[in-house]
């Protein structure tokens, strides 16, 4: 895509003075262009270097923008853009980490809401989709430099370097709704097209959309041609831009095909049956919005792996010393695999973005001087750090080891969390 909204009168589908009345303004001067670019001959790279099981897969959640802003490593003009997160400075970064995937956060081309843009403020994060087959021309240092369409090649090269590091690449993907927003929100493209068959309409009154995401509206997965946009989109970046799977956002909204979350959905029964997009990574965010069956951990097909919140929450819990026992482990497992399922099933998502301890930047955990045992071996409630020094954990002994940390995950909280931010306590096991 090439240009930006120019939000106004020209981009809404009604009257500005009557919203009973269509507009009769045209509205092409002040939207984005779709480009078509020619394809490429077929990229032919050795999959085993950069193909990873689930267990042995760790994520390494990224923001291409805030990532590469400010590595003195990688050079001023490729900053906060693709070439910048696949130039050899950003990848050593990544491989000293010990990551093998990175999860972009949302690429596909993205729109600030208008009330951002009015306050001259934008949407950092992404998560306002408008084009889910183009990567987006913000991230694009060819775009920068002058070519509208260079951001498809440079996401291919991007790829192809992390991959020759054994980096997969994951995309966060918005499919739960649009830019269009509300029912007064602006018409660009989805609305205008054929609005009941993209979106769920509120059956008392067609004019309102039903909202289980937040945003304004959602997409309907329910409809023959909004899962052709979705699993085209998905095949697309497969095939073509060689990405190795998703973290869908907000995943149960796909699955309310008759409104209430369907593990057997027309959606689910797809994506099972695509010889592509099946044998992909697939990561649920297992939540949506203001539902009585909003949170879904545990109930996603076999082929899915989830966000586990419930550990998440726990885990942080407990590095904060806060009260944790046994007993509140147990349920956040047990209650998030299903009988089938594998180990790999739910994902121990544990630290949050922009707040995260993370192994280049290490944070000192609260400490007081050791009062119980003796050096290398700590009682309760300490674990032993230095010959004087314990720090609170809710561990029994631990002989002299280092604390680790796990570098994924991101802020959105599941329903009943505290949001809190994680401060890294003691993560310690016995013998090192």
């Amino acid at each position: 895509m090439s240009g930006t909204v120019a939000f106004g009168p020209a981009v809404l589908g009604y009257s500005a003075g009557n919203q009973d009345a269509p507009s009769d303004a045209d509205s092409a001067a002040s939207v984005p262009r779709s480009l078509v670019v020619a394809g490429e001959p077929v990229r032919r790279l050795d999959r085993a270097n950069w193909i990873h099981s689930y267990a042995d897969t760790v994520i390494y959640e990224v923001h291409v923008k805030g990532f590469t802003m400010r590595h003195p490593g990688i050079p001023a003009e490729l900053r906060g853009t693709f070439a910048g997160l696949g130039h050899e400075a950003a990848i050593a970064h990544l491989v000293d980490l010990g990551v093998t995937a990175v999860e972009l956060l949302p690429v596909h081309e993205s729109i600030p809401e208008a009330f951002l843009v009015q306050r001259g403020l934008t949407n950092y994060w992404g998560y306002n989709t408008i084009g889910y087959f183009a990567p987006s021309q913000a991230y694009s240092a060819a775009v920068r430099a002058g070519h509208p369409h260079g951001q498809v090649t440079e996401f291919k090269a991007m790829v192809d370097a992390l991959h020759a590091a054994g980096i997969e690449v994951l995309l966060d993907v918005v499919f739960n709704h649009t830019a269009e927003g509300n029912d007064l929100g602006p018409t660009l493209c989805y609305r205008g097209l054929d609005n009941p068959a993209y979106y769920r309409l509120d059956g008392s009154d067609p004019r309102h959309y039903i909202d289980t995401t937040g945003c304004g509206n959602s997409l309907n997965a329910g409809d023959p041609v909004t899962l052709q946009l979705i699993m085209d989109s998905l095949r697309y970046w497969l095939t073509d831009m060689h990405v190795n799977g998703f973290r869908f956002d907000l995943a149960p909204a796909l699955a309310r095909q008759e409104g209430e979350f369907e593990m057997r959905s027309a959606f689910f029964d797809l994506v099972s049956q695509d010889p592509v997009v099946s044998r992909a990574k697939l990561i649920a965010e297992p939540w949506d919005v203001g539902q009585m069956d909003s949170y879904d951990l545990g109930r996603f097909p076999p082929v899915w792996r989830e966000w586990n919140g419930k550990y998440r929450d726990t885990m942080r819990d407990f590095w904060r010393s806060h009260p944790v026992g046994l007993g509140e482990f147990a349920p956040t497992t047990q209650s998030t695999t299903r009988p089938t399922g594998k180990p790999t099933t739910t994902g121990p998502t544990t630290t949050a973005r922009g707040t995260a301890a993370r192994k280049d930047r290490p944070t000192t955990p609260p400490c007081w001087p050791c009062e119980h045992g003796s050096p290398g071996r700590c009682s309760p409630p300490c674990c032993y750090l230095s010959a004087s020094r314990c720090c609170s954990a809710a561990t029994r002994w631990a002989a002299p080891s280092r604390a680790t940390t796990t570098p994924t995950a991101r802020t959105t909280r599941s329903p009943g969390s505290t949001g809190r931010g994680p401060t890294l306590a003691c993560w310690i096991s016995p013998g090192g």
